[in-house]
């Protein structure tokens, strides 16, 4: 018998699997909760620019052929974990407010995780760690292209 627990919203007695948070009514409401929230969230911030870029064709195609040419792999878990997971993102090394010229750059381009990526930025908001961070990601970039391109004669 698998187990079971109540639903996580206060006040609600309805029984659910173990694995879930929330029953089906009250994971509707928040999951409604979190577009809404994601929606004033967006429309407040004041890097429209930015947004709009990441919604452009010239975004999307470059985007698609830096996880194509990785070959779909987050590359800080290749190296640094040393697992094998797909990427979900493509990360500016150097980000858009301080480098728009680089943007579409495939050097200043690295697949990651949705995980990674988010560590990635908390680790860059660390006082002192944004260029030590930057570096560690140029260094897996160039660890793929000399174990991947250049040994193996493969282009990228």
């Amino acid at each position: 018998m698998a187990l079971k627990k109540l639903c996580g919203r206060s006040g609600c007695s309805q029984i659910i699997d173990y694995s879930l948070t929330y029953c089906d009514k009250h994971q509707r409401e928040f999951e409604e909760k979190q577009k809404q929230r994601h929606k004033e969230y967006k429309q407040r911030r004041d890097d429209k620019k930015e947004q709009a870029f990441y919604s452009s064709d010239e975004w999307v195609r470059t985007r698609d052929y830096v996880k194509a040419k990785y070959h779909g792999l987050c590359l800080w878990s290749y190296y640094v974990d040393r697992e094998i997971v797909f990427c979900e993102s493509v990360h500016h090394i150097e980000e858009l407010k301080e480098a728009w010229e680089k943007r579409l750059e495939v050097d200043n381009l690295i697949p990651l995780s949705e995980t990674v990526h988010q560590k990635v930025h908390r680790l860059m908001r660390e006082n002192g760690k944004n260029e030590k961070v930057k570096m560690v990601l140029r260094e897996l970039k160039r660890k793929w292209e000399e174990a991947f391109v250049e040994d193996n004669g493969l282009s990228g």
